[in-house]
């Protein structure tokens, strides 16, 4: 008899919990904006932003739970320069003689 009422209890336990964590609704958008632009050097400049946000909306709690992330990408056709930085921000592009710097932000986790 004890048996059968802790598997009752354990049963219970898990429609519970599983009841907690399907009553979230989730959504996932993401958002690209490019930017192009003329230097004065001359040289076309093209600058994509991927805006990515993640949101949760306990229905039970009606608690707003959001994340946000974003990734850069950079490229500049004339000098088949194409830079994929992920998560980091530039910051500066230095044009020099014979090669080209850039410099970017990135959260060290």
């Amino acid at each position: 008899m004890k048996s059968k009422s802790n598997i009752r209890k354990v049963t219970f336990l898990i429609i519970l919990l599983n009841c907690l964590f399907i009553s979230c609704t989730y959504n996932t958008e993401e958002a690209t904006d490019k930017t192009s632009k003329t230097l004065p050097n001359g040289k076309y400049l093209v600058v994509e932003k991927i805006t990515k946000a993640s949101s949760s909306w306990g229905v039970l709690t009606n608690h707003y739970y959001g994340t946000y992330s974003y990734k850069y990408k950079i490229s500049i056709p004339q000098e088949d320069i194409n830079w994929n930085g992920g998560s980091g921000e530039p910051k500066n592009i230095l044009f020099c003689k014979d090669t080209t710097y850039i410099r970017y932000l990135k959260k060290r986790l």
